[in-house]
């Protein structure tokens, strides 16, 4: 369940800032946004297909190990974005956390539920879905809290006051002319490398516990 919250937390502290980064900074449409993260699913759903059958060859704990890992390595790479990062560095990134969930959540859900006898799958689907849930919910609140703190400290003296929201605040950059608008960005895309860092370091801590726990249960049976 651990697991499971974990890349979930990740998932969803990049899903906050994705479309952010994309619309206010690169400037794309919303339609190129939901285009521009296509290879993230498309990664998915190639790699989970085949997680586990890797974890039967290679051991469910590596495999989890592993997909946890590479998340972090993703949202790492990520944290290096900015305003002149070309797409498809920017989309390597994603193809990389994508490559770390499709490992690691097949394996994951299927512990939670196989760990349970057979009258209590039901509650092996509530918690899977429950931790899912909780994960998300705390990688929005995590990277959303360190992405405003941070961005307001950073925000030129003239768009204090314009701290709503970033849209607000970028659009009000445009009225102050192209240098006031350039340090907006630059604090947008430095909030963002911070908050992206803060959930790779937490990530870290959670895959520390998922292989201890997992190694723990291993050698309990």
């Amino acid at each position: 369940t651990i697991g499971v919250g974990a890349v979930f937390f990740g998932l969803f502290a990049l899903f906050f800032e994705n479309a952010q980064y994309l619309q206010f900074v690169k400037g794309y449409s919303p339609l190129e946004t939901g285009v521009a993260i296509l290879p993230l699913p498309v990664a998915l759903f190639a790699v989970s297909r085949r997680s586990i059958r890797w974890a039967r060859r290679f051991g469910e704990q590596q495999i989890v190990r592993a997909g946890l890992l590479v998340i972090g390595i993703g949202l790492v790479g990520l944290s290096f974005a900015d305003a002149h990062t070309p797409y498809p560095l920017y989309a390597l990134a994603l193809t990389v956390v994508a490559v770390g969930a499709g490992l690691s959540v097949p394996s994951l859900s299927t512990g939670i539920v196989t760990s349970l006898p057979q009258s209590h799958a039901g509650m092996g689907s509530g918690l899977n879905s429950a931790s899912r849930e909780i994960g998300a919910a705390l990688g929005v609140a995590v990277v959303g809290s360190v992405l405003a703190g941070r961005f307001r400290h950073a925000l030129p003296d003239a768009l204090r006051a314009e701290t709503g929201s970033v849209h607000e605040a970028l659009r009000a950059a445009r009225e102050f002319g192209p240098s006031v608008h350039r340090d907006a960005v630059e604090a947008f895309t430095g909030a963002m490398s911070t908050g992206f860092r803060v959930v790779a370091a937490i990530m870290a801590v959670a895959t520390l516990a998922v292989s201890h726990g997992r190694s723990s249960a291993h050698r309990a049976r």
